[in-house]
C-alpha cells in the first residue's frame, strides 16, 4: 500500500489538476497575436530543479540562445515537478523541467494532456547516488534494509530507481522507509541523523562528500538503471496548440543548449556555479549525465516500465498502455 504522504500527493494533483486543466483549456481556445515569423509569446516562465539536469536550460539562457529565438525566459527554481503541476496547469508556469514519472502519471490518469518539448538529461555513473554519513556502518547496499532513505519527492523517480537497484540485493519495497526531503536539505538531514541515507543528485553528491565526508553506498548510474532517462521539458497540449511557434522556438534553443552541455564540460561547470548557490569549486568534481539533443520515445518506455514494476509506489497500474501514453506526449 502507498504511504499516507504518497496518497496526499496524488490527491493534491488530482484535485488541483482537474480544476486548473479546465482553466487552461478555456484560455487555449484563442490564438495570441504575433508577427508571422516570431513566437506568439515571448515571455516564458520555466520551472526547473536547480541540478545538473538543467544545464542545457542554463546554457541556453546564458549564451543568449533563447534571445536569438525571440524569447525572454525566467527560470523559476523548484523542488520537484510535482510541486509545479498546479502552476503549469493554470498557466502561471509555461514550461516544466521535471522527472518523466510526473509527466507520465499526469498523462496516463488524464489529469493533464501534455506535450514533450525537449529532453533534459539521462543517467550516468556517479550522477545520482545513495549517500550515507561517516561512520554509519552502512557499507553496502544490503545494509540499507530497514533504513530510512531521503528522496526529493515520494512516489517519484528517485524512489523507484532506488527500489529497482535494491531489488538486486534482495531488498523488497516494504523493507526500506522513504521520507521526502528537498535535495538542498538532504545533506543537513544526514548530518543531523534524521535519515539513515539520502538519494542525492549532483552537485549535492559532491558537496556532501567534500563538506561532511558523506560516502556513496549505491550508484544509481550503474546496473539496471544505467542510462535511464531522468528529466524532460513538458507543456500542456493546450499551451502548445495556442503557441506553436513559441514551443518550436523554445525547443530549438534548449536543443542547442543540450548540444553544448553534452560536449563542453567547462561550460556546464560555469553555468552551474552561476545558478546553484554555494557550488564554487565543487563544480569541477561533479559527475555529469548525458544530455540528449532530441526526444526519443523509446527510452521513455523504460520509465513507464519501471513505474509499472512498482505500481503501489508510482500509482501507475499495470493495465495502462504505456506505449500509447508515451505516443500521446511525444506526438
Amino acid at each position: 500500500m502507498p504511504s499516507p504522504a504518497v496518497v496526499r500527493w496524488r490527491y493534491a494533483i488530482t484535485a488541483v489538476g482537474a480544476a486548473a486543466l479546465a482553466a487552461v483549456a478555456g484560455c487555449g481556445s484563442g490564438m495570441a497575436t504575433a508577427g508571422p515569423a516570431g513566437p506568439e509569446k515571448s515571455g516564458l516562465t520555466v520551472a526547473a530543479v536547480p541540478a545538473t539536469g538543467a544545464a542545457g536550460l542554463y546554457i541556453a539562457q546564458q549564451a543568449g540562445l533563447f534571445a536569438r529565438q525571440g524569447l525572454h525566459v525566467t527560470i523559476l527554481p523548484s523542488v520537484s515537478a510535482a510541486d509545479v503541476v498546479p502552476g503549469l496547469l493554470s498557466g502561471r508556469i509555461d514550461v516544466s523541467l521535471g522527472q518523466w514519472t510526473t509527466a507520465i502519471i499526469l498523462q496516463a490518469k488524464h489529469y493533464a494532456d501534455l506535450k514533450v518539448l525537449a529532453a533534459g538529461n539521462s543517467e550516468a555513473p556517479g550522477l545520482q547516488q545513495v549517500m550515507v554519513p561517516p561512520k554509519s556502518g552502512i557499507t553496502s547496499p544490503r545494509r540499507l534494509k530497514g533504513k530510512t532513505i531521503a528522496v526529493n519527492v515520494l512516489g517519484g523517480l528517485s524512489e523507484l530507481l532506488v527500489l529497482d537497484d535494491l531489488a538486486g540485493y534482495g531488498i523488497q519495497p516494504g523493507q526500506v522507509h522513504f521520507v521526502a526531503v528537498p535535495f538542498p536539505q538532504e545533506q543537513a538531514a544526514l548530518k543531523a541523523h534524521r535519515v539513515d541515507a539520502a538519494f542525492m543528485v549532483e552537485p549535492f553528491v559532491s558537496e556532501a562528500e567534500t563538506a561532511d565526508g558523506d560516502t556513496p553506498v549505491l550508484d544509481i548510474g550503474q546496473g539496471p538503471t544505467a542510462g535511464f532517462p531522468i528529466v524532460g521539458y513538458v507543456v500542456t497540449r493546450a499551451w502548445a496548440n495556442r503557441y506553436p511557434k513559441t514551443a518550436a522556438a523554445f525547443a530549438r534553443a534548449v536543443d542547442a543548449g543540450q548540444k553544448i552541455a553534452d560536449t563542453n564540460r567547462g561550460e556546464v561547470e560555469r553555468v552551474l556555479r552561476y545558478y546553484i548557490r554555494g557550488l564554487g569549486g565543487t563544480a569541477s568534481l561533479i559527475a555529469l549525465g548525458n544530455y540528449p539533443v532530441s526526444v526519443d520515445p523509446k527510452p521513455l518506455m523504460r520509465v513507464g516500465t519501471l513505474m509499472q514494476k512498482f505500481p503501489s509506489v508510482s500509482g501507475l497500474p499495470t493495465s495502462v498502455n504505456v506505449p500509447a501514453v508515451i505516443a500521446e506526449m511525444t506526438r
